[in-house]
């Protein structure tokens, strides 16, 4: 089998490049570079114990965030997996914050890769 390297990403910032390679501990030796052409902007990662701590650190960031004068649409927030996108969606939800989701296609459970079993 041919290793194919994929080492330019057109769809994510250098910044966020840079931080999930850091929590990734395979991925060390690694190196992605952002070609997409956004505006690279500041991130926060965070660390919690619990999905209850993530809920609330999420919903007090956010409140500063906006509090201070961030417009609400420029607030993202990157999950590792998708399960987690209906539990922080709906958590915000109860406590008045506004969201939207969208859900990337995985590419492994595409038509053009089928065919290529």
């Amino acid at each position: 089998a041919t290793i194919i390297t994929l080492t330019d990403n057109y769809r994510s910032t250098q910044t966020i490049l840079d931080s999930a390679i850091t929590m990734i501990p395979t991925a060390q030796d690694q190196k992605l570079t952002a070609k997409a052409g956004h505006a690279d902007k500041p991130i926060t990662v965070t660390e919690t114990v619990d999905e209850q701590s993530m809920l609330v650190q999420l919903w007090k960031s956010i409140e500063t965030d906006i509090s201070q004068g961030t417009p609400a649409h420029e607030i993202a927030i990157l999950l590792r997996t998708n399960k987690h996108v209906k539990i922080v969606c709906d958590y915000l939800q109860s406590q008045g914050i506004a969201t939207y989701a969208s859900k990337s296609q995985n590419i492994f459970e595409t038509p053009t890769i089928d065919r290529l079993r």
